[in-house]
């Protein structure tokens, strides 16, 4: 305590040349914040008073409300402490070391990844593992934002999925399973994933290998030991199989039907106008295309069309085969109506040239007649042979499957939500649980809260409060600056501010029976009896 004050009257001297707080460290280690003679004025040469001759201690342990009116210097005081706010004198000494968690009323996250914002840190440094951040976020409450953790969502999906096979399975556990039986299980199986994947997902996703093999031993476990005979293994590879590719086709359902979507508009569209002259021209474009839209996909998965090294790949091999298979037939439906001449059409036009032409014209133009006329199966090797008319068709399938797949690209950046999204999309008791789940999730020695409690309903709010001043750790300081008088008993001290001073007392227990952690078990000095 003797440093401290020879600090203080060393800062008290200089107070005519130096006119600010000044914030400190404590050189002996001690763990206590001490202020001392602290005066908070608002800007200017003559700035006004808000605070004055504030003399605390706070101490690891203490959970402190500070309460006041509207405007009397509350959240200034804070910026104080945290050394953001210089407008004034005094000395505040902060233990070396310190670790702070600050909670400001308006809540702002920077333009990064949920991971990002909750670990606090940039995405490759991030700490925190993917299952702690989504506890965490159960715990208040956002449970709809573990989608925005990749695999996180999947892992309560694959979860709830085994839930519902286990209630399926119990009721073939006293008999074997036929053939019939295991085509049964299979489709009941399957009719259970579309709903929990709407139900849980609004953005594209795939599973991870992680959760893939997780769900594998799971349902294994299930298929041999709930049964009176063990399904082969044969059996119980192809069924889990199946599950996993319905999943991920779900999962990738939102970014089929926006490039479906797109579609007629490019095939109705003044330049590129989709009108093939015969079926086999229809055939080589769609054939085209699907080949060009899986060759450019494939290069966005591997992030060859860009150096953006911290690009969130949201799709996989199988979703990107479903996707370019699904797409294609998608177009072939479109071009339907574009499509040329039948069998008699064929057959008219057959014998108008074999009529009008000369037969050795005939015999040269046969094989491009045949081509070009008479609907005929394209092989993988004519999709890219190079005759008069086909390289028109092959540029305007490259076309076409460039612009699906920057189109692709677009929404899949518009499925990662950043944290510019929160900030505008979330609500403002949304919010206010993300920056209590931030909170809970860092071990801090100083939490300074303003109005953790404001947008938060009241049918909860005690509830998270409380479950936030239970996850302090231990020695943990808690400043709460609060007009909310339901969340005092879940503090040890109240101090109020009131003609420009603050005073701090003890709560008693007694007055808030269902306050669970009894006050620190020390005298102090700042307390009224």
């Amino acid at each position: 305590m003797t440093d401290v004050k020879s600090d203080f009257d060393q800062s008290q001297k200089q107070q005519e040349e130096v006119p600010f707080i000044v914030v400190t460290k404590h050189k002996d280690g001690t763990e206590e914040i001490h202020i001392h003679d602290l005066v908070v004025r608002v800007p200017g040469d003559n700035g006004r008073v808000l605070v004055q001759d504030v003399n605390l201690a706070l101490k690891p342990g203490d959970k402190v409300a500070l309460m006041g009116e509207s405007g009397s210097g509350k959240t200034t005081v804070a910026k104080a402490i945290l050394n953001n706010w210089d407008h004034g004198s005094g000395l505040i000494v902060m233990p070396s070391g310190l670790t702070i968690v600050s909670m400001s009323q308006q809540a702002y996250f920077p333009d990064t990844t949920l991971r990002a914002i909750m670990n606090l840190k940039p995405e490759e440094k991030c700490v925190f593992e993917d299952k702690q951040l989504t506890e965490v976020l159960q715990k208040v409450g956002l449970e709809q934002l573990v989608q925005h953790i990749p695999g996180q969502q999947v892992k309560i999906l694959m979860d709830d999925l085994l839930e519902q096979t286990q209630k399926i399975m119990e009721s073939y556990a006293e008999q074997e399973i036929s053939d019939d039986d295991f085509l049964s299980v299979k489709n009941d199986i399957l009719s259970r994933v579309a709903p929990l994947v709407k139900e849980q997902f609004e953005v594209v996703q795939f599973i991870p290998q992680e959760q893939k093999d997780y769900f594998k031993e799971k349902l294994s476990a299930q298929l041999t030991g709930a049964l009176k005979k063990p399904l082969a293994q044969p059996k119980v590879k192809e069924l889990t199989n199946a599950i996993l590719d319905d999943i991920d086709i779900k999962l990738a359902q939102p970014l089929y039907t926006q490039l479906a979507a797109t579609l007629p508009e490019m095939a109705h569209r003044k330049r590129g106008k989709i009108i093939p002259y015969t079926p086999a021209k229809a055939k080589f474009l769609a054939n085209s295309f699907e080949e060009k839209l899986r060759k450019y996909l494939t290069s966005y998965m591997k992030n060859e069309d860009t150096d953006d090294i911290y690009r969130d790949i949201r799709i996989n091999d199988k979703q990107a085969d479903y996707i370019c298979k699904a797409v294609s037939d998608k177009l072939r439906e479109e071009m339907k109506p574009y499509i040329s001449g039948g069998t008699l059409t064929q057959t008219f036009n057959a014998v108008t040239w074999a009529v009008t032409l000369p037969a050795a014209l005939l015999w040269i133009a046969s094989s491009a007649m045949r081509d070009l006329i008479f609907t005929r199966k394209i092989t993988p090797s004519e999709v890219t042979r190079t005759t008069s008319l086909p390289p028109v068709l092959l540029r305007r399938a490259s076309n076409m499957a460039k612009d699906l797949v920057q189109n692709t690209m677009h929404f899949m950046e518009r499925q990662l939500v950043k944290g510019t999204a929160f900030t505008t999309q979330l609500s403002g008791g949304q919010k206010q649980r993300l920056m209590i789940a931030i909170g809970l999730l860092h071990d801090a020695d100083l939490y300074v809260l303003d109005e953790p409690t404001a947008g938060l309903d009241p049918a909860s709010k005690e509830n998270i409060y409380r479950e936030t001043m239970e996850a302090v750790p231990k020695g943990g300081i808690v400043l709460c600056i609060t007009h909310d008088e339901s969340i005092i008993k879940y503090h040890t001290h109240l101090a109020v501010l009131e003609d420009q001073t603050i005073k701090m007392k003890k709560i008693n227990p007694d007055a808030y029976p269902s306050v669970k952690q009894p006050c620190v078990d020390h005298i102090c000095p700042n307390c009224t009896p």
